[in-house]
């Protein structure tokens, strides 16, 4: 499927993206695996990966040293 380095990386990097995206939203996952990553097939989602199976996704938040908080 993948034939080259950089396809490789672009997974890699499509990936944490998609992570960074749920915890930007205050969500843990708790299920990161190979299983519950998707790459699209159709014209229209072609190579976008998708984050699937949040059955044990959780809410959390942090609060920094200067006071603001991340996520929830």
């Amino acid at each position: 499927m993948f034939s080259s380095y950089l396809q490789v990386c672009h997974l890699a990097r499509s990936m944490l993206a998609r992570l960074r995206w749920v915890h930007s939203r205050g969500f843990l996952h708790r299920d990161i695996k190979s299983a519950n990553f998707l790459i699209g097939r159709t014209r229209e989602t072609f190579n976008e990966v998708f984050l699937i199976d949040y059955g044990l996704a959780k809410a959390w938040s942090v609060t920094k040293e200067d006071g603001s908080q991340v996520g929830r």
